[in-house]
């Protein structure tokens, strides 16, 4: 009788356990030993790759997990959009800032009278 997991997936039996064992020894594919045993091709993987190592095996997997963390975690640096702002965007900033602003501008948070589309298209082509 196969036991069902409380998610829908059945548990590996003792005798699956035994005949991946034995079959992955003999040289067998996984897809091979996925067909034997009744399970998918990804189980197989997931069983072979952390359930079946020896414990030098492990803490060689674990080993190799932590020093991809500490790459990614320790000596990555943060990308820019995560630092402080550069000079030149707190002088924009300033500079938007100053400009007038009409009491709708203001209300309804509409841009600076010369940072709109509507100044942009219509002044752009009078200074040209």
């Amino acid at each position: 009788m196969v036991k069902i997991a409380k998610d829908g997936r059945s548990r590996w039996t003792d005798e699956q356990k035994r005949i991946a064992g034995e079959m992955r020894l003999a040289g067998k594919t996984r897809q091979e030993i996925a067909d034997a045993i009744g399970k998918t091709l990804y189980a197989v993987i997931s069983y072979l790759r952390y359930h079946n190592l020896s414990q030098s095996e492990w803490e060689m997997m674990l080993d190799r997990r932590r020093d991809q963390y500490a790459r990614r975690v320790l000596n990555e640096e943060k990308p820019a959009q995560f630092g402080r702002p550069t000079p030149e965007m707190i002088a924009d900033r300033d500079y938007r800032m100053s400009l007038p602003r009409t009491i709708t501008a203001e209300l309804c948070g509409d841009p600076a009278l010369t940072q709109s589309a509507y100044w942009k298209k219509h002044h752009a082509g009078a200074s040209a």
